[in-house]
């Protein structure tokens, strides 16, 4: 939540506002001031005991007040913005600023909220392809078709299934889920076999047709 609170020094007072900092870990917030000329000096301090954190004052900037932020901070000199970059949760607080214009002084308080730790901040999932069905062998013999097919996946931690239709086709399993062995009659007419990969709840599947009549 952004609170603004002005202290009248020559001029009338400052509008007071009010606007939500909402941001995940990882982001980058800037915390605007929109102050449109005669900054003389700024200070941007946390905590009740108001710690510096950056400030700008007679044409120098200081980002290093504080360890936590070093090397995530930006000060615009024009507007007092104070950009942080790659939050993290410990990021999540109020902000207060003490702006020197010209002739007249605003303090200003911001809260920044609502920040996931890291791990918790959902990354694209890589896309589960669809399988690759190898025919590792076959042949047909006395009306038999045997046949061997091989299922890869070129992702990780997959599971591996098999169906077949027509239902009759009988099927054995060769050491893993990803390699079977399948034999029936040619006399079913073709045959299609379809090979699904499993991850969580993402799932895609390809299928092999077989047609026992081109090796007769």
């Amino acid at each position: 939540q952004f609170q603004v609170q002005a202290a009248k020094v020559t001029m009338p007072p400052v509008t007071v506002g009010t606007k939500q900092i909402t941001k995940v870990a990882g982001e980058t917030v800037t915390l605007p001031l929109g102050v449109n000329g005669g900054l003389s000096q700024v200070f941007w301090s946390i905590f009740v005991n108001s710690t510096y954190i950056a400030s700008y004052r007679k044409g120098t900037v200081n980002l290093d007040w504080h360890p936590q932020y070093n090397g995530r901070l930006d000060l615009d000199t024009s507007t007092g913005d104070l950009t942080i970059r790659n939050l993290t949760k410990q990021d999540a607080r109020v902000y207060k600023a003490q702006v020197t214009l010209s002739n007249f002084k605003i303090r200003l308080q911001q809260h920044l909220s609502n920040l996931p730790p890291v791990s918790e901040i959902q990354t694209p999932t890589e896309v589960l392809l669809p399988p690759k069905i190898t025919v590792v062998s076959n042949q047909t013999k006395d009306g038999l078709r045997r046949l061997e097919l091989n299922c890869s996946s070129m992702a990780e931690d997959v599971a591996f299934t098999w169906q077949v239709n027509p239902v009759t086709v009988n099927i054995f399993k060769l050491g893993s889920s990803r390699e079977m062995y399948f034999k029936y009659n040619i006399m079913q007419g073709n045959a299609n076999f379809t090979c699904t990969t499993t991850r969580g709840t993402d799932s895609t599947s390809s299928l092999y047709q077989d047609h026992p009549s081109k090796f007769l």
